[in-house]
């Protein structure tokens, strides 16, 4: 009998230790910081976007476009692509999109120079952008060089953009 009641003891006790640890440990949260969640609070869909835009030396403008669908705005998120202009040293690129009505350009940093391909041959990293256009406009990239090709010299650009379209 003895031995039963230390035994409820040495239970009770063992029980009242769990009891008491458990209560000092912090509550879990809900959403801690920089894990908040987030609520699409305008109710717009979001969809992904990827255009990959090339063009050829019978390009005079040295630029690509497409156009933004109708009902929808675009937020590019990302660019990158190459270029092969031999001759050149720089290679910059610039985007123009119209924003709220307002014609903008955006320019892009230097195409990096690409010595492990050979002469002529430029790289510009995936770079994170947070660029806009507005529904049914146009998207014009142009790819800026410091030498012009002679016109016998082929040339040519690839520029990959990514990101979400928006429904109005």
């Amino acid at each position: 009998m003895i031995e039963l009641k230390r035994l409820k003891w040495i239970a009770s006790g063992i029980l009242a230790g769990c009891v008491v640890v458990m209560s000092l440990q912090p509550l879990p949260l809900l959403a801690g910081p920089g894990y908040t969640p987030v609520r699409d609070v305008d109710s717009a869909v979001l969809n992904p976007f990827a255009r990959e835009v090339g063009w050829f030396e019978n390009n005079t403008a040295n630029a690509g476009s497409f156009t933004v669908p109708a009902g929808k705005s675009l937020q590019i998120t990302g660019v990158s692509g190459l270029a092969y202009t031999p001759g050149c040293t720089n290679v910059f690129v610039t985007i123009q999109a119209t924003v709220g009505g307002t014609i903008v350009t955006h320019r892009l940093s230097l195409m990096v120079k690409d010595t492990t391909t050979g002469n002529g041959y430029f790289m510009m990293p995936y770079t994170n952008v947070d660029l806009f256009a507005d529904p049914n406009t146009t998207v014009n990239i142009v790819v800026r060089r410091d030498v012009q090709p002679a016109p016998s010299v082929g040339w040519y650009c690839d520029i990959v953009l990514t990101g979400r379209l928006v429904s109005q």
